[in-house]
Parts: structure tokens; sequence; C-alpha cells
């Protein structure tokens, strides 16, 4: 049986891919763009969205190979998408591998953290939701219809939904 964080995780992956792939073709114009009360450009927001799901996944002894640096910028939509592909899987391993005891432990910017696991992958979720929806308020904005990211059309896309 699919566990429910399983779920929201597999949503997560292919709603970045899905917006990652519908941004691709965009001109510079548009990936640069951005609005008042976001992250940044398009381009950028994308890129960090997938830079925390890696860091995320480091909380778990998670090290992806081309993940990026602190202060990395955006380098492409072939890489992007390639570590979008492996922080998807990742994470939705993560979840399969969950122990509802399993705690994480360490020191983020010299303050100790102990919290259930559940709550870094919670946060992945979260997370992306968030940036992912100023994303398509800015390609809304330049006139560009944001492609459909519900939860809803990730079960219709999947063939999880109708029978």
């Amino acid at each position: 049986m699919t566990s429910s964080s399983e779920i929201f995780l597999r949503h997560n992956a292919w709603a970045n891919l899905t917006l990652i792939d519908a941004c691709k073709e965009l001109p510079q114009s548009d990936l640069s763009a951005t609005i008042d009360a976001v992250f940044g450009s398009v381009q950028d927001t994308l890129h960090h969205i997938i830079g925390n799901e890696a860091s995320y996944l480091t909380l778990f002894g998670v090290q992806l190979e081309g993940a990026p640096a602190a202060g990395e910028r955006f380098g492409g939509f072939a890489p992007l998408r390639e570590l979008a592909l492996r922080t998807g899987d990742a994470l939705v391993e993560q979840a399969r591998l969950l122990d509802a005891a399993q705690r994480l432990r360490g020191e983020f910017n010299g303050r100790a953290y102990d919290m259930p696991a559940a709550l870094a992958l919670a946060q992945a979720v979260h997370h992306g939701t968030d940036h992912r929806s100023q994303v398509a308020s800015i390609l809304t904005s330049r006139g560009i219809a944001a492609p459909e990211l519900s939860v809803w059309a990730f079960a219709e896309g999947t063939h999880d939904l109708w029978v």
C-alpha cells in the first residue's frame, strides 16, 4: 500500500517536472521575469525549489551529485530537470523507508535541531507548492498559461483517478 507521504511526494516530483517542462522553452525575457512578493525570477525560483530538495535529502544522509552549492545560480534546464528527477525519486524513497519514530538531529545556523523525519518531507512538499505557485503567478501576470499542477491533475495524468 502506498503511504500518504509517498503520494504527496510523488505529486511534488510530478509538479516540479511539469512546471520545468512548461518553462524550458520560454524566452529569456519570461524566465528572468519576476513580480513583487515572490522569491525571484522564474528560473531562479525553479533552481531554488530543486536545490532545496537536494538540501533536505542531506538531512537523511543522501548526497546527490550535481546538487547546487550554496549561492550557485541557475545552470540551465537540462541539468535542472535531471536533478529534479533524482530529488523526486529520492524523496519518494525516503517516504517509503520512513519509520514513524525516526528523528533527524543536527545543527543548522548554530542551532541544534531534533525533529521527526517526516517533518523534513512535509517541508519539501510545502516549499515546492509555495514556490511553484509563485512561478505560476509570474507566468500568468505575463499572459502565459501556467500548467495545471493540482493533485487532481496529477492523479488524472498518472491514471490514479478515473476507473
